[in-house]
């Protein structure tokens, strides 16, 4: 146990951004500057001081994505001052006070039932670096595969239900399924047409 705590301790370094917030590297990265303009992906989690965790890339099952700070961020004493000076394969802790967490970063009041003398805790790790366009690109994969995963969740529901309640539905083109209570005799309406509807 010693020679793991020892280990730890001799591995992970604890520093201050230039804004004067303490954090301590987890993983040092390439060391390689980030280009203001471009976008971070990073995997993240945050925790209040209580151990709650109130977001997780992991769990949400995807990355997240900002913009590379820009110089003026480099004193910020929030967590973007820490942002701006990662670099790909970095991996940090540190903590936010509540008070910076929302007053000063995201510019508004500290929420009622939030202890305004706590603070966050960040656990980030940078996953690589893109230009606008690569970030782009990622978003659009990551919403197709989204879309995809969900299409599959919500058929299986479908068809459960369908089961359950003895109904055959029909299928548009996209996918919809719908089941026809009773034929109708009129003409179908046209594009261009208005439509008055019972739902």
């Amino acid at each position: 146990m010693m020679i793991v705590i020892g280990f730890l301790a001799t591995s992970c370094s604890e520093t201050k951004t230039p804004g004067g917030l303490n954090y301590t590297v987890l993983r040092k990265g390439d060391g390689k500057s980030l280009t203001a303009g471009d976008v971070m992906v990073l995997n993240m989690q945050l925790k209040d001081h209580k151990d709650s965790v109130w977001f997780s890339s992991k769990e949400n099952g995807n990355p997240v994505m900002l913009p590379v700070p820009d110089s003026s961020m480099l004193k910020d004493d929030g967590e973007y001052g820490v942002f701006k000076i990662l670099t790909k394969g970095d991996s940090v802790t540190f903590q936010v006070p509540v008070k910076i967490f929302f007053t000063k970063t995201r510019k508004r009041p500290i929420p009622r039932g939030i202890d305004s003398t706590g603070f966050f805790v960040f656990n980030v790790g940078l996953k690589e670096s893109l230009t606008q366009p690569q970030a782009e690109e990622l978003q659009q994969k990551l919403m197709r595969d989204f879309q995809t995963a969900q299409i599959k969740k919500d058929s299986v529901l479908i068809n459960s239900y369908l089961t359950e309640k003895g109904m055959t539905a029909q299928s548009t083109a996209s996918g919809m399924r719908y089941v026809v209570k009773k034929e109708g005799k009129g003409n179908m309406a046209s594009a261009g047409q208005t439509a008055s509807v019972k739902y």
